[in-house]
């Protein structure tokens, strides 16, 4: 009753202020009220796509010196001068992969990188996943400290998916495998 007066319901808390047990194991349904009393339920969770087989799904992200193309910074660059490729251990494992070893890569259209990336094998990435740090590839010559440094990950990028919701494009429906 509260959320639908207030907008929000505090949360219940226990005495030593940590938060209480949910009631109740019953899902919770969610309604957006649009302007004019027009109300629609939320869509329900739909789960992402698998890899195909012999494909690892590209996630990509911002390292954190580096903000809003950064990366033609020469004294930010001698931090993390090109990006890495992180690879599960068991992954690599099985695919024979050395920590350190520089790979190719190639997404799900066939669509190459144009250079090699070192490949980071570590525990601290799921085995159905690679990631690699965002703004690196540079194919400007203007761009003197960045040109040619490390591997882009838009260039890998070539599917999207649209949030039914917002419109935004969701990009991590790519995926790659080694050449």
């Amino acid at each position: 009753q509260a959320l639908q007066e207030k907008g929000f319901a505090p949360a219940a808390v226990t005495e030593n202020g940590l938060p209480a047990a949910a009631p109740t194991t019953a899902p919770i349904h969610l309604t957006v009220n649009l302007p004019g009393g027009a109300g629609q339920p939320l869509p329900g969770f739909e789960p992402v796509s698998l890899p195909p087989a012999g494909f690892l799904r590209l996630l990509f992200g911002r390292a954190p010196f580096y903000s809003r193309g950064m990366v033609n910074n020469r004294r930010l660059r001698a931090l993390m001068p090109v990006n890495e490729l992180w690879l599960n251990e068991q992954v690599a494992r099985q695919m024979e992969i050395q920590d350190g070893v520089e790979l190719f890569l190639e997404n799900q259209d066939g669509l190459r990188s144009l250079a090699p990336i070192r490949v980071r094998v570590t525990a601290a990435i799921r085995v159905d996943c690679t990631y690699m740090a965002h703004g690196f590839g540079c194919r400007s010559p203007f761009m003197r400290a960045a040109f040619n440094q490390g591997v882009s990950d838009t260039s890998l990028m070539t599917r999207s998916v649209a949030d039914p919701i917002s419109g935004v494009r969701g990009l991590r429906v790519n995926f790659i495998r080694f050449v």
